[in-house]
């Protein structure tokens, strides 16, 4: 009998710390800018613009208080990013390769807090899947004007028949380091916390040889616990 009190003692030891059993779940809202970059190994004639991106979802892990903490999640984003074609843009005409991407996301998450402070500092790495992926040709400019874009068979060859589906020619998996500072809050009588992320590629966002293209993006979001 003692040996029956012994032991659920020491399950009601392990088990009551609701810190401990609960997955502490929130919903986060997250949206910034971004951009693929080309290595300076790779000689290119078009630049880097950066386009916003906006994405949410939920989250679960350790409780918004801890002062070392764990979290993962799914998340859906809506990414663009875009370059200008410098070799067929020219005075008073500019024309930008835009790719809208839908992803999923799954970040894994390392955070800590010096002290009993609000502010932490947050790094992890972060898994992608993209759903869906297209490519439009835009331009600023009229193409009726009598100046001619800088590479002459540009009018010929640039198509302007809207988004084409380039899901195929994208590197479907990929994965990007982040880094974070993240404030611990309330709001409504709920755990809250704001942060401020930078993430950069890891993987080509491009199956295609002889490019080294990474994305990098700088976002600013909220997480809401419940």
């Amino acid at each position: 009998m003692k040996r029956l009190l012994g032991i659920a003692a020491i399950l009601v030891v392990l088990a009551s710390p609701a810190r401990a059993t609960r997955l502490n779940p929130a919903f986060e809202l997250e949206g910034g800018a971004g951009l693929v970059t080309v290595s300076d190994r790779y000689p290119s004639d078009e630049t880097a613009l950066w386009r916003p991106s906006l994405g949410l979802g939920f989250t679960l892990g350790s409780a918004p208080d801890a002062r070392l903490a764990f979290r993962t999640g799914l998340l859906y984003r809506r990414t663009l990013t875009a370059r200008r074609l410098d070799w067929a843009s020219g005075p008073g005409i500019e024309y930008r390769d835009v790719m809208r991407a839908n992803e999923l996301r799954l970040p894994a998450r390392l955070s800590w807090a010096p002290g009993a402070g609000r502010f932490a500092i947050e790094g992890g790495v972060v898994g992608t899947y993209v759903l869906r992926a297209t490519s439009e040709v835009e331009y600023d400019g009229s193409l009726l004007t009598p100046t001619r874009p800088a590479s002459p068979e540009a009018i010929i060859f640039m198509p302007f028949s809207g988004e084409r589906d380039i899901t195929d020619f994208v590197r479907r998996g990929n994965a990007s380091v982040t880094a974070a500072l993240r404030w611990t809050g309330r709001f409504s009588g709920r755990a809250m916390q704001l942060h401020a992320r930078y993430e950069h590629g890891l993987l080509n966002v491009t199956t295609a040889t002889g490019y080294d293209e990474r994305a990098r993006a700088i976002l600013l979001g909220a997480s809401l616990y419940w």
